[in-house]
């Protein structure tokens, strides 16, 4: 099992995600460079029991770094599966939170 992390998010015509800034397979707490891939690639890691986490930009500390986020899971069924994070009281590492990477590529 390898852990992954999302940093940023692609939205389809109709507001759903389409793409995700996927980094990993994670090396301990080493950050690798994100690659641009659908939200079906990254449902059929999670469906092949790796584990998918959203990733923020810690500024408040000693050293600003990437922290692990919301873990990602998969909703639905059939062809109508979607990534979702798993709800706690954080809103900022929620999925919906993360960079809205259109503006940047």
């Amino acid at each position: 099992m390898a852990t992954y992390r999302i940093s940023g998010i692609w939205k389809d015509a109709q507001g759903d995600i389409s793409h995700v800034m996927l980094h990993g397979p994670m090396q301990g707490n080493n950050f690798s460079a994100g690659q641009k891939k659908t939200s079906a690639y990254v449902i059929n890691l999670i469906e092949s029991d790796h584990e998918v986490y959203t990733t923020i930009w810690k500024y408040v500390s000693e050293k600003p770094q990437w922290q692990k986020g919301a873990e990602v899971e998969v909703v639905g069924s059939g062809p109508y599966r979607y990534l979702r994070s798993i709800r706690d009281a954080t809103e900022r590492d929620n999925l919906e939170s993360m960079i809205n990477m259109e503006y940047f590529f």
